[in-house]
């Protein structure tokens, strides 16, 4: 009888006609009429409750009573109008009768919780809200991703594949970077990037899902957006299938900077290493508004342009940043004691030779700026003590309710341009010194490699530097571990957990307070630090234990720290070289004095605003946390893909249409991610073009060498923080930018390769006070180098020699 009973409420995927089965059930059950192989299942249909184990009990032992996935199908979910995307709970991996069908009613009851109801509610206020359960036979994937039969963003047609290792989970929650190929609909490759050093998809694997999905599409006569995998046996399953609905709404540039003349000069330099890679909307709406409006006011201040002045400084395509370096070249032309080569040398770390400037304006004008702009540079210090009674007083009340925090947030937003700006004081006093100390050593020349490269080498052994107190307070617990063997085997043999909770320990000692004291100082910061959305390590700790114990584990943390210190003979070559006496000497020394405190001052500056906008990343992370309390958000995490207008709207107006906005936002930032960039591009800048042929045949390459040294070791190419978590002592680490999050990881490193970054960047600073070889500007470096490779990295000369097996 339970068979029987089981057919009135329970069908087979494969046997479902013109029952109301959801929008998922109904999607599986059309590509399995296509032929195509679907991963096999049944459907329990809306309205109907198993109640009783044996409901369900036939038809989970004829998928062989394995593991099963068990998802929602709702009426309207993944329909051309509503997206119920995160709403219902979702179930992998289960396995035997009992957790089946626990899981089943756990699926079913989502249906009726405060937050779906008051979801859907939200939605539309006459759809009836039922839901069906799909159950099938679990996919063990090698591989899995999503595939788009046209272009989401565009409309073009074009063919996206987006893939990962293993299971699709973390592809879909936008935490892991696919690889991403772009296919005209003849299945030729028009472009590729791959998250890792190979390709996660084979070429005969990429043409059978193109095929198979454009009959798919074919069939079901509409553009689709369709999920995959591939077990490890090498078979294709497909499952799930929407139809395209984003096309002219929602696209993957739709925030960019409007360009208006194409021979603008835009680079990634420098900013870049402010904020790598692909940024939310919610943190270009605050941060990169605020360091535009930062850089504006100094402009204006210093009589560059006149106040208010149209134009962008710091912009931003596919959600990627840039400086307007046309724009911003303005100032060498405006101010006595500036040039094009000073301006690059502070911004790109090297010179320019195929760029040229308009002629200087009037010298009248050109004095006045320049007292302006000394007076400016003057307040660094009065710039640097309100940064650092605002860091230690500035306070948002997370308490208040859903609205008034919002309220809270948005008055204190003219606060936050401000402290960017005076960030901006102190760091231009730096670029000036440090320009005045190259220029000195060209002797008032054209800027040279060989004076860039002794400059950055005098720029050492700086006592106090923020950023490379993180590495020698790391090693400073490392060493108090290993001092007592016993203490040592019991914490690396702990969890990442366990770990944490030692550390926390105050019968520890000495290690307690160490490690009280540097989540005391740079607690606030993470990598990618300026992007809301990251977690500071306060929050997220165990990737520093983790690299407190391979630390540990490697006794890797002794006799490194300023092996590169600023030599007299190099002090005395510059003197003699220079022929420096008298008042030229004194003036010298003075400038070097100052370039050394400017580069302490920077530093200290970047984690004071660091941590002052900590506390908007706090202020939003609760805003979310209240928004999905109140039902206004179906999860915490698409409160960064509305922009801070947005959100005012979805608080003020119950504005549902945001939702559905901020959940296409969130699919696409996974490609957005995956998009690089030429360093600099006249133009509006569009994603690099892929070639897989590029590193072969290259023996070296070459850049700007910025400390010195020579190391031969291994490649270890890094693009994220799963990258960096693999990092093995002794290593080379090549990655496209420095980031204050990698600098625990230089502990582990012999060396290091960068794509872009000059004399005065965050890795510069920290591998020269840490002996650390490092060259930087090196064109592709992650493309043209693999992991695993050995090579010759060459910090005095600046070259990378590859070796061959």
């Amino acid at each position: 009888m339970a068979e029987k009973s089981s057919t009135k409420k329970i069908l087979p995927l494969s046997n479902i006609n013109d029952e109301e089965v959801g929008g998922k059930a109904k999607g599986l059950n059309k590509l399995l009429k296509c032929g195509l192989n679907v991963p096999e299942g049944f459907v329990i249909l809306p309205g109907e409750k198993p109640e009783k184990i044996d409901e369900i009990k036939y038809y989970y032992s004829k998928l062989g009573n394995g593991k099963v996935a068990i998802r929602s199908s709702a009426i309207g979910e993944d329909s051309e109008e509503f997206s119920h995307a995160g709403q219902y709970k979702t179930f992998l991996n289960v396995e035997g009768i009992e957790n089946v069908h626990k899981a089943v009613i756990n699926c079913i009851e989502s249906v009726s919780s405060n937050r779906v109801e008051k979801y859907s509610e939200n939605l539309s206020q006459n759809r009836e809200n039922k839901i069906a359960v799909v159950v099938q036979r679990m996919v063990n994937p090698s591989v899995s991703g999503v595939i788009f039969t046209l272009d989401p963003s565009t409309g073009e047609e074009k063919i996206l594949i987006n893939a990962i290792k293993g299971e699709g989970e973390a592809l879909v929650s936008g935490k892991a970077k696919p690889d991403l190929y772009v296919l005209s609909r003849e299945g030729k490759i028009i472009m590729k990037e791959f998250s890792g050093e190979k390709a996660v998809l084979s070429e005969l694997q990429i043409k059978n899902l193109v095929e198979e999905a454009l009959y798919a599409e074919k069939e079901l006569g509409r553009a689709l957006d369709m999920e995959w995998a591939i077990d490890k046996e090498g078979n294709l399953f497909w499952l799930q299938a929407r139809p395209i609905t984003t096309i002219n709404k929602i696209t993957i540039n739709e925030l960019d900077t409007p360009v208006d003349d194409s021979n603008t000069l835009f680079t990634r330099a420098n900013v870049g290493e402010m904020l790598p890679g692909a940024v939310t909307p919610l943190t270009i709406s605050v941060f990169v508004k605020a360091i535009d409006i930062g850089l504006k006011w100094m402009y204006e201040k210093v009589g560059v342009y006149r106040k208010n002045e149209p134009g962008r400084y710091v912009v931003h395509f596919y959600n990627h940043l840039f400086f307007n370096l046309t724009k911003m070249y303005k100032i060498a032309r405006c101010i006595l004691g500036t040039s094009k080569d000073s301006f690059e040398i502070n911004i790109l770390g090297k010179t320019l030779d195929d760029t040229t400037l308009d002629p200087p304006i009037a010298f009248p004008k050109r004095f006045v700026n320049s007292i302006k702009y000394f007076g400016f540079i003057s307040k660094h210090k009065k710039a640097l003590k309100k940064l650092e009674k605002t860091a230690r007083e500035f306070r948002i009340n997370i308490d208040l309710p859903t609205s008034e925090l919002y309220k809270e947030i948005d008055r204190n937003l003219d606060f936050y341009n401000k402290t960017w700006y005076r960030h901006y004081i102190v760091s231009s006093n730096s670029g000036m010194m440090n320009g005045a100390l190259v220029g000195f050593i060209s002797g008032g020349k054209n800027f040279t490699e060989e004076a860039l490269t002794k400059s950055a080498l005098l720029l050492t052994n700086i006592k106090n530097i923020e950023s490379a107190n993180i590495v020698t307070s790391l090693e400073d617990m490392a060493k108090e571990i290993s001092s007592d063997n016993t203490k040592r085997q019991e914490f690396i043999s702990l969890s990442l957990e366990e770990s944490l909770k030692w550390l926390n320990d105050k019968n520890n000692g000495k290690v307690y307070e160490l490690f009280s004291n540097f989540m005391q100082r740079h607690g606030h910061r993470c990598i990618r630090e300026a992007e809301l959305r990251e977690k500071e390590w306060r929050e997220n700790p165990l990737e520093l234990i983790s690299i407190l114990q391979s630390l540990v584990k490697g006794n890797t943390f002794s006799n490194k720290r300023n092996s590169n210190i600023a030599s007299k003979a190099l002090l005395d070559e510059i003197h003699e070289e220079l022929n420096l006496k008298g008042l030229k000497l004194k003036i010298f020394d003075m400038i070097y004095k100052k370039a050394k405190e400017g580069m302490q001052n920077r530093e200290y500056s970047k984690a004071l605003s660091i941590k002052i906008h900590g506390e908007f990343r706090t202020a939003y992370r609760v805003l979310g946390q209240k928004l999905v309390e109140e039902q206004l958000i179906p999860e915490q995490d698409l409160i960064y893909f509305l922009t801070h207008e947005e959100l005012g709207d979805l608080i003020n107006n119950s504005n549902s249409k945001l939702v559905a906005k901020a959940q296409v936002r969130k699919k696409l930032f996974a490609q957005q991610r995956s998009l690089q960039f030429p360093e600099i591009v006249r133009g509006k800048p569009e994603p690099i073009l892929i070639s897989s042929d590029e590193r072969e045949n290259i023996t070296e390459i070459k850049g700007t060498p910025v400390s010195h040294g020579i190391v031969r070791g291994k490649v270890r190419i890094v693009k994220s923080i799963e990258d960096a978590e693999k990092i093995e002592p002794g290593e080379i680490m090549v990655a496209s930018f420095t980031d204050i999050g990698w600098s625990p990881y230089y502990s582990l490193i012999s060396g290091l390769i960068t794509e872009i970054g000059g004399s005065l960047s965050h890795g510069a600073i920290v591998a020269r006070e840490y002996g650390l070889p490092l060259v930087s500007n090196v064109s592709n470096a992650t493309r043209i180098l693999k992991t695993g490779q050995e090579i010759i990295l060459n910090g005095t000369k600046g070259t990378i020699t590859i070796m061959k097996k």
